[in-house]
């Protein structure tokens, strides 16, 4: 019945739509300490950088921190670790929600690598997790 109607009105095709913000690229993490869950990182990558990847192991690294991830072409579904973690990094902008979580929000690397005096900032913002951590 609903096509019908659809080609009377001239629609010969048709997209069904859902209220989600379409996904992003970018790399993701889990965060790692002694071997257990214990957070994840999200930060904004328009593509698959060299640079960025450097830095956000770096990043990780300097929070005493082990991490397993790569790039993606849209945000990773993470619903199944949510459970597990006790914060979510998020660096740039993004829509997702990450219901209770704590959420440590900070520049995206493309943007610390192009502002290199945003870094001290970006820094201050990250090491909240340690605080998460004691």
């Amino acid at each position: 019945m609903r096509h019908e109607i659809l080609k009377h009105l001239g629609i010969e095709q048709w997209v069904l739509r859902n209220n989600q913000t379409p996904s992003q690229p970018c790399y993701g993490f889990q965060l790692m300490k002694e071997g257990q869950l214990v957070g994840l990182l999200l930060a904004d990558a328009a593509t698959e950088n060299q640079d960025v990847f450097v830095m956000l192991t770096k990043i990780v690294a300097a929070l005493k921190l082990e991490a397993a991830g790569q790039w993606y072409p849209s945000v990773p579904d993470v619903s199944a670790v949510l459970p597990h973690c006790h914060f979510v990094i998020l660096m740039g902008e993004f829509s997702e929600s990450y219901g209770d979580l704590r959420l440590i929000k900070t520049q995206s690397p493309e943007r610390l690598l192009a502002e290199p005096a945003l870094k001290r900032q970006a820094w201050d913002d990250l090491q909240k997790v340690l605080s998460f951590l004691a």
